[in-house]
């Protein structure tokens, strides 16, 4: 049995644009005959593709949530790394993320093969995903005598520890984002692409429920823990190589979406979506609220021991109960979503984590069946999944589908790995932030009791950041322009522009041309390379008749840069106590100087091609009407 998605893209009784009629005829800013109206067929995907698909989500989320939840207490109490040491590799590793993850999705959209874009990185990787994800419970407590004379035990459980967690980081990325990327190409239907990833989501859920009790459980039975860790890991495995294989293999790739046209230079491509996509900025600004809430799974056991007075065994109650709580309510959103749309069924979300985090003061000490009650409403909303929520992984397929009538390009990998990063960053924020304003109260984590002053604030560091967070989140969520309506003539656009028509934008009411007539005015090379820089810049460059003043201002900007990652570096070994802080500020200031070297590079490319003529000035000019004025009807 297999799956081939087809493109749903009907032919159907000539229609009239009687809103614009400019459409309807010939059009007044291209001077092109333009086909009627296009109607978009309804594509229903069968349950088993719904099953098939989501159910490797299982093992991912299980796995993910294991080494997320446990890794750090099993190398400090099972291996005897100390926490400070662990933390320092950690942010180390986040220098070398930093440089590779932009780049994943950007090399998953330009594959090209015969099996798709996305299938041969699933295929690959998966194994290794998982082969990587039980090794890190592997980490030898003794080393040859040959190697420990030279190099201490300590350094080099580090080193092991340090080179297992980066591959378990990358082929997680290199796992996920095709995953998620092929999930947006299977339909392009408004209502079953949220029923696609609620499947993926429910057994998401599953997945961290029991990767967050079950250990435990298994340890009661098993007390070594290396051997019950390890062998939980790599049944999971199993399960997960299976699962994602097998997907790979009675699932096609959407035909049109695997035969995509080139795609754009890496900072041209990730610049345009920044700056050009205004319903992914929405979604961008949501979900990086989202993520800068104190992470509730990390704090959890803490308000129950602590600010309730409770055992580990009510701790697990309530991280069951409070992810638990989020997959019994997929179907309910699921069908907020069909009756009412995402956008407010996303919004409605929002509003219910706000009121759920808002609770959170109200239990006391003892009030163990009140905690429990909260947690279940604080769950309701599925909103802790925040980037794997399905209603948000819905809205952003919707989103690529935009994209593609702005720029002819399928970027799915490139939207999801960007938003990925942004999730990783601040969800790595959000785990240590809370941990440094406890600190700052007075926690002092080998007590068995806390100040009334830690045990209040750790309920408020839950309760006050998160009620504003996902209120401010509900504000720009309403403000999200894309409609059930709208995304339907965005797909309607899509086929105008496949016919090689010209098409409306829905959101923005102005018409854009398809890419065989914008290239004329600007061909596809030179549009693509002054993405890289801003129109201010171009038109410095324009105005002085070459590169010379703009490549001195990114050389200003370097030199800043470099001042500030080695004053950081400074603050790191006279303050070691807030190297936290430091780590963060430095892996922003690597990113913006990689990314300043680019466009230097980027400039002496622009400044050859204008020498030689292959660019001119007026295709400078003619770009930057292209993307800031708006031909509206």
């Amino acid at each position: 049995m297999s799956y081939h998605p087809g493109d749903k893209v009907a032919e159907s009784q000539p229609l009239l644009d009687e809103e614009n009629p400019s459409l309807n005829g010939q059009d007044t800013l291209g001077g092109v005959l333009v086909e009627p109206s296009i109607q978009v067929e309804k594509e229903i995907l069968p349950l088993w593709v719904k099953l098939v698909y989501g159910f490797p989500s299982l093992p991912i989320g299980l796995i993910g949530n294991f080494y997320g939840t446990y890794v750090f207490v099993y190398y400090s109490d099972t291996v005897g790394l100390e926490l400070n040491l662990l933390n320092v590799c950690y942010i180390i590793l986040l220098f070398a993320v930093v440089l590779f993850f932009p780049f994943i999705g950007w090399v998953f959209d330009r594959t090209q093969t015969r099996w798709g874009r996305r299938r041969p990185w699933i295929a690959v990787c998966a194994p290794i995903f998982f082969t990587v994800g039980t090794l890190i419970w592997l980490c030898p407590t003794e080393f040859p005598s040959s190697i420990s004379k030279s190099v201490s035990t300590t350094a080099l459980k580090a080193g092991y520890f340090s080179i297992i967690y980066l591959s378990a980081i990358i082929f997680t990325f290199l796992v996920q984002t095709p995953y998620f990327a092929f999930g947006i190409e299977l339909t392009r239907d408004f209502d079953e692409r949220s029923s696609l990833f609620g499947y993926g989501q429910a057994f998401y859920v599953i997945g961290m429920v029991l990767s967050t009790g079950f250990p435990e459980f298994l340890l009661e039975w098993f007390p070594n823990t290396r051997w019950t860790f390890s062998t939980l890991a790599g049944v999971v495995g199993i399960l997960g190589i299976i699962s994602l294989e097998t997907m790979c293999w009675t699932i096609s790739e959407r035909k049109s979406s695997a035969e995509s046209p080139k795609q754009t230079p890496f900072i041209p491509g990730v610049r345009s979506i920044l700056l050009f996509n205004k319903p992914f900025l929405h979604l961008l600004l949501v979900i990086t609220l989202q993520n800068s809430t104190p992470y509730v799974l990390s704090l959890l056991p803490f308000w129950v021991q602590f600010s309730l007075g409770l055992n580990k065994i009510w701790s697990a109650v309530n991280l069951t109960v409070f992810i638990a709580s989020g997959f019994a309510f997929i179907p309910f959103w699921s069908f907020i979503s069909r009756k009412f749309g995402k956008r407010k069924a996303y919004g409605a979300a929002q509003l219910v984590g706000a009121l759920g985090y808002l609770l959170f003061v109200l239990p006391g000490r003892g009030d163990k069946y009140l905690a429990t009650a909260v947690s279940f409403v604080a769950g309701m909303s599925g909103c802790y999944l925040t980037y794997y929520n399905f209603l948000y992984q819905s809205i952003q397929g919707d989103v690529v589908d935009y994209d593609e009538l702005k720029t002819g390009m399928r970027r799915e990998a490139l939207y999801g790995n960007i938003m990925q990063y942004f999730n990783w960053f601040m969800s790595v924020t959000s785990t240590s932030a809370p941990f440094l304003i406890l600190a700052w109260l007075g926690f002092d984590g080998s007590l068995s009791e806390q100040s009334d002053v830690v045990n209040k604030g750790i309920a408020w560091c839950i309760a006050a950041n998160g009620v504003a967070v996902f209120l401010g989140a509900i504000i720009i969520v309403f403000m999200y322009p894309i409609t059930k309506h709208k995304y339907k003539d965005i797909l309607a656009g899509i086929a105008r522009h496949n016919m090689d028509c010209p098409a409306l934008d829905p959101i923005s009411n102005e018409i854009i041309q398809p890419l065989s007539i914008r290239s004329q005015a600007v061909p596809a090379d030179a549009y693509w390379l002054f993405w890289t820089f801003f129109h201010s810049e171009l038109k410095s460059v324009r105005r002085n008749v070459g590169v010379g003043p703009l490549i001195i201002g990114l050389s200003i900007k370097v030199g800043l840069l470099t001042a500030l990652i080695a004053a950081m570096g400074t603050l790191w070994y006279f303050y070691q106590n807030y190297y936290i802080l430091w780590g963060y500020v430095m892996i922003m200031a690597v990113t913006l100087l990689f990314y300043q070297l680019l466009c230097i590079r980027a400039a002496m490319e622009l400044g050859k091609k204008l020498e030689t003529t292959e660019i001119k000035l007026e295709m400078i000019t003619a770009f930057i009407e292209m993307t800031s004025s708006k031909k509206k009807l």
